[in-house]
């Protein structure tokens, strides 16, 4: 009986003080690891924002490229379809009915183009020299065909 007395007073309120403050332990550590969680969370929120906003600059960029890349593409298609014409332009038949060839013409031919281009620069120098005296009937107006 004395153990039951002894028990009774001391080691029943010594356990129940030990219960009861494993259990505040144990809350209050289940309560940081909320507050942990909840901070996180937070970050995570603002993290997904930020992402969300990454993902609307990068298909605005996509569309963007997208677009230019479609002008880069029509404005090959036309830069090939003008020179295709100037192709057509400079190599057309000839009276025997053979193609003109203006780069075979200026290896075979060089003297001939040589004449040809040293008088344009005499036109395009005397343009420049009316022009710089700043002569009101000047003969610039007519520099290609004269």
């Amino acid at each position: 009986m004395i153990w039951f007395t002894v028990l009774k007073t001391f080691i029943v309120p010594a356990m129940l003080t030990i219960v009861v403050a494993g259990g505040g332990l144990y809350i209050k550590a289940k309560y940081d690891d909320y507050q942990t969680l909840k901070e996180n969370n937070a970050g995570l929120t603002v993290a997904v924002n930020e992402q969300k906003q990454a993902l609307v600059q990068k298909e605005a960029d996509f569309a963007y490229i997208k677009e230019s890349f479609t002008k880069q593409k029509e404005y090959t298609n036309a830069l090939t379809n003008d020179m295709k014409e100037l192709q057509n332009k400079f190599n057309k038949a000839k009276a025997d009915g053979s193609k003109r060839d203006i780069g075979n013409l200026l290896l075979n031919k060089s003297g001939l183009v040589e004449k040809i281009i040293n008088k344009g620069t005499r036109k395009v120098f005397k343009c420049f020299e009316e022009l710089s005296k700043n002569e009101a009937n000047n003969n610039c107006n007519n520099i290609i065909n004269p």
